[in-house]
């Protein structure tokens, strides 16, 4: 009985010495906050072309590792033959991976998206899941983004875009981004 416990006692010591002695995985917490004139996703308005309120949490891991949510009022009009409501609020979630490919000027972006409407009681509801996939070197990037059943159950989905951004004079820059959605229905 008294080497059982001296046993127990041991390799508890020892792995606690080994987890104190192990690096500290670092990481980073973020939070943001927003009120925009109109909340516009992939070039169509979320909001009716009016206010939203904005706001997230992120956290990153060493080694590139990501997860957060975010939220946003949204307005997507009235139902006029009091069938249900598409709600009011949307929230993401997200996690993923984003990391240079070696030492080089080449990086990737892999993550997953999940969006989340309460509040809609309409059949079929809005929520759906995106995977994500991009690639940049240096300032240019290109993505794609697929859902295998969109919004409110419309098939499957493709977002293709492509940026550039140049920074000059140290505090100024300019971004270009091209987008394309590609749904299954219209």
């Amino acid at each position: 009985m008294l080497n059982k416990k001296l046993l127990t006692t041991a390799v508890g010591t020892a792995l606690l010495a080994g987890a104190l002695t192990t690096p500290v995985q670092a990481f980073d917490i973020s939070a943001n906050v927003a009120l925009v004139s109109d909340y516009r996703f992939r070039g169509i308005s979320q909001t009716g072309k009016d206010a939203a309120i904005q706001g997230g949490f992120d956290a990153s891991f060493e080694p590139g590792f990501y997860v957060g949510t975010w939220a946003s009022s949204v307005d997507f009009g009235d139902i006029d033959d009091g069938s249900g409501s598409y709600g009011t609020m949307e929230i993401d979630y997200y996690a993923g991976w984003s990391g240079p490919i070696g030492d080089t000027d080449f990086g990737v972006d892999v993550g997953y998206y999940y969006y989340q409407y309460p509040g809609d009681t309409i059949d079929p509801t809005g929520d759906y899941q995106e995977f994500s996939l991009s690639g940049s070197w240096k300032d240019l990037s290109i993505g794609v983004i697929y859902s295998d059943d969109f919004y409110a159950e419309t098939g499957k989905y493709f977002y293709y875009s492509a940026g550039y951004s140049l920074t000059f004079m140290e505090d100024f820059s300019l971004g270009l981004a091209y987008g394309y959605n590609d749904f299954d229905d219209e």
